[in-house]
């Protein structure tokens, strides 16, 4: 039913002078294949920020893992979207899910813009980053991190992962770190990921920023931004209306970093999540409060 749903909305929403520049519209899928949105959204300044960037390439992060090059998502353009049949003039950013940020210099770094949510919504382009930690970054990879405007980071990593190895100079230049230390995840396991799941001073640290609207770009990142990272994020787009396939098809686009992934462990999250009653139950356990959780949404959320 999810399929027919979003398939219909891109029918709905996809005629000539759109398709000019988009060539189809598929949901993501538990295969993690990018899905190309082409939703209108209504924010200007989302769409300025979005446009005509490209990141510079230069070194490869020393994580103890092979990366691969991931050529990064085009970012969409300001088009007049028709709807039923009636021109109506908006400002569209369909940006595609998964679009590739600092790349060689962060591994596994993304936008989680264009990630579609319930209600026709999609998560909106240049708000929510996440990747890797930020270390070792060249001059040009400063300047990256500089463009694409990061106000704040909310770094998952423990205090002697941090001492080990630091985040770039220039990272506190531009942006606010947060420390919200979850276990470090060794064995990758179910219940590795459901250990980051309770960290509950971490994750009301984590929405404490993401309540804030001044806090926007932000950038989610622990060692490879894949498990206390995606323990995360599959919180925020739980918490954005995304249903379950979707936040585990936006966590498999690790692999294309050259990443394993370890989507066993991220459903025992999805799971425990769903016997509790649902993810604003569960917030609300871990002391985030209903402001943080509509902040989050007014600002994430585009239609």
């Amino acid at each position: 039913m999810l399929y027919v749903y979003y398939m219909s909305l891109s029918i709905h929403r996809i005629v000539l002078e759109v398709l000019r520049r988009v060539s189809t519209a598929v949901l993501l899928c538990a295969l993690a294949k990018c899905a190309i949105d082409v939703s209108p959204q209504i924010s200007a300044d989302r769409s300025n920020r979005a446009r005509d960037r490209r990141e510079p390439t230069v070194a490869e992060l020393d994580s103890g893992e092979d990366m691969t090059t991931v050529d990064g998502g085009n970012v969409g353009e300001t088009e007049a979207a028709v709807d039923a049949g009636v021109e109506v003039a908006s400002v569209t950013d369909a940006c595609q899910p998964g679009r590739w940020i600092l790349e060689q210099e962060v591994a596994n770094a993304r936008d989680l813009g264009g990630t579609p949510v319930a209600g026709g919504a999609t998560v909106g382009c240049d708000l929510i980053y996440r990747g890797s930690m930020l270390t070792d970054l060249s001059r040009q990879g400063c300047q990256a991190f500089e463009q694409l405007a990061i106000r704040s980071v909310i770094d998952l990593r423990t205090p002697s992962e941090r001492a080990d190895v630091a985040d770039a100079e220039c990272i506190e230049e531009w942006a606010t770190v947060v420390r919200a230390p979850m276990p470090t995840p060794y064995s990758v396991s179910p219940q590795d990921y459901l250990a980051d799941l309770y960290t509950a001073d971490s994750v009301a640290a984590a929405f404490d920023l993401l309540g804030d609207p001044d806090a926007y770009p932000i950038y989610i990142s622990c060692i490879y931004g894949r498990d206390r990272t995606g323990v995360l994020v599959a919180v925020i787009l739980l918490a954005l209306g995304a249903p379950a396939d979707v936040v585990l098809a936006e966590y498999e686009l690790t692999r294309e970093s050259g990443l394993s992934s370890y989507p066993a462990s991220l459903e025992a999250v999805l799971e425990e999540i769903e016997r509790i009653g649902g993810v604003q139950g569960y917030l609300l356990a871990m002391g985030v409060s209903m402001r943080e959780i509509e902040t989050l949404r007014s600002q994430a959320l585009v239609y």
